[in-house]
């Protein structure tokens, strides 16, 4: 009887056909997708002022083209300092199995700096500065998995991600502060 009175009262029984999400390299869909187009969206109350939800929105413009080119201007700027840095050497290319036989088997959502690099590139694949840092925290995650504390890859880790979060702290801090 409550089923039956939460279905008349909402939509929450219907189940739309959802994406046809074929990717190329590196997980970046193959066509760009607006957030208008996915079935369902507008239904469940979905606005287009909420598109691109941030907490670091605010240090960006407002407008969503401005937005789109001050996000992959600062990822670049990141990626660049980061791969230029002494300890990112193992991070610059995906683990090789050849080399590392079950790094597979015990890491099951790999990333790398090549990979996010050409994730970046795409223009397509991270839309908030949140889904980037979450990939990086995931590729300091992934080695302090992989490695015990006293190899020279979790020790990499542990002081690239230092470097990082200075990095980034440092820029928002700026951002909002010129932006005031």
């Amino acid at each position: 009887a409550i089923d039956e009175k939460i279905r008349e009262l909402s939509n929450c029984h219907i189940v739309y056909s959802g994406i046809d999400f074929q990717k190329k390299e590196a997980g970046i869909p193959r066509r760009l997708m607006k957030p208008e187009d996915i079935p369902g969206l507008r239904e469940a109350g979905w606005t287009p002022d909420q598109w691109g939800h941030s907490k670091s929105r605010s240090t960006f413009s407002s407008d969503y083209n401005t937005y789109r080119q001050q996000l992959t201007s600062l990822m670049r700027m990141l990626l660049k300092s980061l791969v230029d840095h002494a300890d990112a050497w193992p991070f610059k290319e995906p683990v090789d199995s050849r080399d590392v036989p079950d790094y597979y088997d015990i890491i099951k959502d790999p990333i790398d700096l090549k990979t996010m690099s050409r994730r970046v590139e795409s223009e397509q694949y991270y839309v908030t500065l949140e889904m980037f840092v979450a990939d990086l925290k995931r590729m300091f995650i992934n080695a302090r998995t992989y490695n015990s504390p006293d190899t020279i890859y979790f020790k990499c880790s542990t002081r690239l991600e230092a470097y990082f979060t200075n990095r980034i702290q440092s820029h928002l801090a700026q951002a909002a502060s010129t932006k005031n």
